[in-house]
């Protein structure tokens, strides 16, 4: 599964979002993260192992990240080999 996460900087985003993961019993498999200091904002991309709904996982996240925040899950189907 990734996991996008565009939204306003602060304090403790990455603790907030890993908390979740965790209580969703995800493993984080892969973690970027940047800053843009002049605009204050915030992206992460995440790349999980495990299910989660990508109904309730969104809406965790919602709850915790500022407003506004742009969440896209997409759970990543596995390749067949041929």
């Amino acid at each position: 599964m990734i996991i996008i996460i565009q939204c306003k900087d602060q304090i403790g985003l990455v603790a907030d979002i890993s908390q979740i993961l965790s209580a969703a019993k995800l493993n984080i498999v892969s973690m970027r993260e940047h800053v843009d200091k002049a605009e204050s904002m915030f992206f992460m991309r995440l790349d999980v192992d495990g299910y989660a709904d990508e109904a309730l996982l969104t809406e965790s996240m919602r709850q915790i990240l500022p407003a506004g925040a742009l969440i896209h899950v997409n759970p990543v189907a596995e390749k067949g080999l041929w």
